[in-house]
């Protein structure tokens, strides 16, 4: 079913909602049973650690198609080729760019993830839960800013929308936890074919 959403397809919201809160429950039980005492939900909701804002801010649309070159993958291509990937593992997710003034579109998804992990741990004993969250710095990297003047301004306004998301996180309750591979990626990542200097 998410899927079927990222493509732009046909899917019943209700089933899709229902087999989330349920994947959730799942989840967390599977944690509790491996040992685990700090759970999160697996973001079980989203296609994405990052991408997945896309479907709940405005200002995110189009497709993205400048390629992400990795520094390591570059040097060790070989080892990209020896990779057996399933087919559905090898679609990069749809990477649109910012075109347009940030807001929020569905801030309905951000209460459901937060409904579904605290519906998920009333029945198990953990010490706490936490619920994942994309960082300004991986949502920029990852979708590109056509419309802000600057790359400041354009983590202002996502620092200006997504301070919701963490907000309500740290309201119900729960750790927040800032998926943030940009903070030790821009080397490796954007300034990948770029003089030490410029980085």
């Amino acid at each position: 079913m998410i899927d079927a959403q990222e493509n732009g397809e046909l899917y019943d919201q209700t089933a899709f909602s229902g087999r989330v809160r349920s994947a959730v429950s799942e989840v967390v039980r599977q944690q509790v049973d491996a040992g685990v005492d700090i759970v999160s939900d697996g973001e079980q909701s989203k296609p994405s650690f990052a991408t997945y804002v896309k479907n709940r801010l405005s200002g995110l649309d189009g497709q993205n198609d400048i390629p992400r070159i990795f520094a390591d993958r570059q040097e060790f291509s070989e080892w990209n080729s020896s990779q057996n990937l399933a087919p559905s593992r090898l679609a990069a997710p749809i990477r649109p760019t910012c075109n347009g003034p940030l807001g929020w579109n569905d801030r309905s998804a951000v209460d459901a993830d937060i409904a579904n992990l605290k519906s998920a741990v009333q029945n198990v004993q953990v010490e706490d839960a936490f619920i994942p969250s994309a960082s300004l710095g991986i949502i920029a990297e990852i979708m590109l800013n056509e419309y802000y003047l600057t790359e400041e301004a354009y983590l202002y306004a996502l620092a200006d929308v997504m301070k919701e998301e963490y907000r309500a996180i740290t309201a119900a309750g729960f750790i927040l936890q800032l998926d943030a591979p940009d903070a030790a990626m821009g080397r490796h990542a954007q300034f990948w074919d770029k003089p030490l200097e410029d980085f």
